[in-house]
Parts: structure tokens; C-alpha cells; sequence
């Protein structure tokens, strides 16, 4: 497993140095760049068991950044409603509930939720922005989830390249 994780880490990577980063990716390509690494890496898996560990049934759930869907597939049953807001249209349009196809800094959103999860999406996000936009997170949830690749690690260098 991990020398496919690597592999999957190499070819993203490859993918990324071609493109020149994360922001200048189509759709396309960073979906099939998310998938490599999802396919060959446990992480949603174990991300989905620590929230679950935390986490009671509730009304409304919001996920930042869902990417492929698959913490917000054994999340949101747990929840009424379920709101995504996420910039890449082929992974929006994959999503059940309510969902803004757009970025977290852009999207206009009133209501209040039970749980709220932004998983992978800072390194995207210039740390300048990062209490902002957690903020933002915060103000409209009663429970907020942040998740982010341990600091030290080789994913979090590699993503953290691109963040200006």
C-alpha cells in the first residue's frame, strides 16, 4: 500500500509540475490527480471513522470541498440536509443535496449547520486567508472538522508548493 501511495504521489506530482499547480489544473485533470491519490491512500476511510467517532445525528451537514464525495457519502445520511460547496463542476455534479458549484471564499451562504467539514481544502487557500476562511466555517456550524496532512509529511510539502 504505501509504495502505491507513492506512486500515486509521483504521478500527481508529475501531474501538477506539467500544469504548474493546483489552480491552473482543468477539471478534468484535477479530478483524475484526486482520484490516483484517493484510489491508492486509506485516508478518507480513516478520516470518516474519527468523525464518526465525534459525531450525533443531526439536521443539516456541510462539507467544503467534498472532491469525489466519499466522506460526505457515509456523513450526510446521518443528516436531513446535506449542502456542498464545491469549485470542481465534475465533482459537483456528482453530489446529492444542495450544492454550489464555487469556492468557499465566493459562495454566499446564511444558514447555520449541525456539522461542517473541510477536509483537504486549505492547501488550496493562501495561509494569509486560512483564519478568514476558517472563520467563515466556524460562524455557520456548530461543530466544525479541518482536516490537513500532517506538516511534516511529503503529501503536505507537495501541496503546500502551490499555495502562494
Amino acid at each position: 500500500m504505501r509504495n502505491s501511495f507513492y506512486l500515486a504521489l509521483y504521478i500527481t506530482a508529475a501531474i501538477l509540475s506539467a500544469t504548474d499547480g493546483y489552480k491552473y489544473l482543468s477539471d478534468r485533470d484535477y479530478s483524475k490527480a484526486f482520484k490516483i491519490l484517493a484510489e491508492n491512500s486509506p485516508h478518507q476511510e480513516v478520516i470518516v471513522q474519527e468523525i464518526l467517532k465525534r459525531i450525533r445525528p443531526g439536521d443539516s451537514y456541510l462539507e467544503i470541498g467534498p472532491g469525489d464525495g466519499k466522506i460526505a457519502r457515509n456523513i450526510a445520511p446521518l443528516f436531513k440536509k446535506a449542502t456542498y460547496v464545491e469549485p470542481n463542476a465534475l465533482f459537483a455534479a456528482e453530489l446529492e443535496g444542495t450544492v454550489y458549484h464555487s469556492t468557499w471564499e465566493e459562495v454566499e451562504i446564511d444558514e447555520e449547520f449541525d456539522l461542517a467539514v473541510c477536509s483537504h481544502v486549505l492547501y488550496h487557500v493562501p495561509t494569509c486567508a486560512w483564519k478568514e476562511f476558517i472563520g467563515k466555517i466556524a460562524e455557520r456550524s456548530k461543530m466544525t472538522v479541518v482536516v490537513m496532512e500532517c506538516a511534516g509529511s511529503q503529501l503536505n510539502k507537495l501541496l503546500c508548493r502551490y499555495n502562494p
